[in-house]
Parts: C-alpha cells; sequence; structure tokens
C-alpha cells in the first residue's frame, strides 16, 4: 500500500467515524433500561464483566498465543 492509498483509507474512516458520531449522538442508548422479561434473566454487572474476561484466562496463565503474534 503506497502513501497516496494509506491517506485515502484514513480519510474515509474519519469520515465513517464522523457519520457514526453523529447518528449515535441522536440514538438514546439503553444500557438496561429498555430490559424486559423477554430478554432472559438477569445478571449482575460484576458477573458479565467475569465471564467476559475469563475467555482470555487460560491463554493468560498458560502464556499460550494461538495466532502466533510477535510482541
Amino acid at each position: 500500500m503506497n502513501i497516496a492509498a494509506f491517506n485515502l483509507f484514513l480519510g474515509v474512516m474519519s469520515l465513517i467515524a464522523l457519520v457514526v458520531f453523529i447518528a449515535l449522538y441522536f440514538v438514546k442508548a439503553g444500557y438496561g433500561i429498555f430490559r424486559t422479561a423477554s430478554w432472559g434473566v438477569a445478571i449482575s454487572n460484576k458477573l458479565a464483566l467475569d465471564m467476559d474476561g475469563s475467555s482470555r484466562f487460560p491463554s493468560d496463565v498458560c502464556n499460550v498465543d494461538i495466532f502466533r503474534a510477535s510482541v
């Protein structure tokens, strides 16, 4: 990728970010206020955060890099 293509990419991504920011500025975020019983059982925020991070735990403990990324 040459520098002109990269700069074009950055410009397009910036325009997309601006459009998304403006669109989301006018959308009311739910953050749980729209939750009803039809969504299922409610869990606490702390439990949800722990469950979200638990998928990373085995690779952290075993120091395994499944993507072979160099750091």
